[in-house]
């Protein structure tokens, strides 16, 4: 499906040559940072934290909230490439970040989502060829702020009761960007996308083919555009320039690469109070790469060299976990609504581990 509200990929990806700081620089910056409340909000207990006025009589599930997956997933990378993930399979989770629009027409609700995050893992590599060398961040960086992904359209959530605890299920949810499966990707067996020309500013229906099925989300580019910024443990990742792409003093490397990605989802859960559940997640997730322009050490590369380095990500199984957490000021909690939703899902990614604090 063609989605038209604001998506901000703000996920990182951190790529290590070996024992290192695993540490990513992209997705929520501060908790709080930023943030505009009506009331004390989570503070330091996270989604119990005082000042919550939500164990109402009976549930009133109306307003916007931030939902929060958790998706076990593994990484892997294609070899043969100027890097490749080591060791060559790790687990670690996808965690997607959605804003939530409940509409209550009672007896019944309508839920509207809108993808604010697709939460990517961080992964360890090695441009060495074994697991030794230095640290490298590969950091996924939104080309364009305000890629339009207008509404899941409303979703029925049925809610088993009006009293707190209730179960509640979502219809299936499908997010796609640039395609919808079955995905297209980047011919790499094929000697003719060796061209260090195909692939960099349009869809090549020699590479690709199906071109007329690929959405174009910015500068008429295939698919969804991500800047990539990737730095050693002696750089920082604000050097890179991606207004100038053949600049690379402090980078090692950087550019854009040009993706379709989908993420299908169905929930049942519960709702503890009017601000809170959660949920088991039933999901489906692919993303694949169909053209790019990146600059690796000052070296342009061809496509098919991108597409071998860059890792693939798996659900390790059906699904995982989700939590939901009410964001518009109502019942104490902190009023995160900024009128737009790429300006309200940038207030949830930076306050993330507050809404949700880290497990474990």
């Amino acid at each position: 499906m063609r989605t038209t509200n604001a998506l901000t990929f703000l996920a990182s990806v951190t790529m290590i040559a070996a024992c290192g700081d695993t540490s990513s620089s992209g997705g929520g910056g501060g908790a709080g940072a930023g943030v505009v409340t009506t009331g004390p909000g989570p503070g330091s207990g996270g989604m119990g934290g005082s000042g919550l006025m939500c164990d109402l009589p009976e549930l009133d599930l109306e307003g916007l909230w931030a939902v929060k997956i958790t998706l076990p997933a593994s990484e892997t990378g294609p070899t043969g490439g100027p890097l490749s993930t080591c060791p060559g399979t790790q687990n670690s989770d996808i965690t997607p970040v959605m804003l939530m629009r409940v509409v209550t027409l009672d007896p019944t609700h309508s839920g509207t989502f809108t993808m604010c995050s697709a939460g990517l893992p961080s992964v360890t590599a090695t441009a060495m060829g074994t697991c030794t060398g230095g640290t490298l961040d590969l950091d996924y960086v939104g080309f364009n702020e305000n890629i339009a992904n207008d509404d899941s359209g409303p979703q029925n959530l049925t809610v088993a009761s009006k009293d707190p605890g209730a179960a509640f299920s979502l219809d299936q949810l499908t997010f796609a960007f640039g395609s919808g499966p079955p995905l297209p990707e980047w011919d790499t067996a094929n000697v003719a996308c060796d061209d260090p020309g195909l692939g960099r500013d349009g869809c090549d229906e020699t590479c690709v083919g199906n071109c007329e099925n690929i959405d174009g989300y910015d500068n008429d580019q295939p698919g969804f555009t991500f800047g990539l910024c990737g730095v050693s443990s002696t750089q920082a990742l604000e050097d890179c320039n991606l207004d100038d792409i053949t600049s690379t003093d402090g980078t090692t490397i950087q550019g854009y690469v040009f993706s379709t990605f989908y993420l299908t989802s169905g929930f049942d859960g519960a709702f503890a109070t009017s601000c809170q559940a959660t949920a088991d997640v039933t999901a489906d997730f692919g993303m694949t790469y169909v053209g790019g322009d990146l600059y690796v050490a000052g070296t342009d590369s061809t496509v098919t060299e991108e597409v071998k380095a860059l890792p693939e990500f798996t659900l390790t199984s059906g699904g995982g976990t989700a939590q939901f957490f009410r964001i518009d000021g109502r019942f104490g909690t902190p009023n995160l609504e900024m009128g737009d939703d790429g300006d309200t899902c940038d207030q949830v990614l930076q306050s993330l581990d507050t809404l949700f604090p880290p497990q474990g």
